[in-house]
């Protein structure tokens, strides 16, 4: 809540992030619940209008915004096949 705040007046509320961060010197990865009514996939589909040495945009099937057992398979398989390699 101190992102976006209980009215949506949140410190970071301001930023307008699709702008604002669109380079990373790091692997970008989003992981993202297509059923969240929270952040909704619409607003947070901004892998392309960014530049990283990787990056990807992952829709979990039957996932919300809390985490259940599809979001956390889908996020044990992206740390284990793509975040685990970058550090060999």
């Amino acid at each position: 809540m101190g992102f976006v705040g209980y009215k949506g007046d949140g410190v970071f509320s301001k930023i307008e992030f699709a702008t604002s961060a669109t380079k990373f010197a790091i692997p970008v990865f989003f992981v993202q619940g297509a059923e969240d009514l929270l952040t909704m996939p619409e607003i947070t589909r901004h892998v392309d209008g960014i530049t990283a040495s990787q990056k990807e945009y992952i829709v979990v099937p039957r996932a919300g915004h809390d985490p259940n057992l599809p979001f956390i398979e889908a996020q044990l398989k992206l740390l284990n096949e793509r975040v685990r390699a970058l550090s060999n």
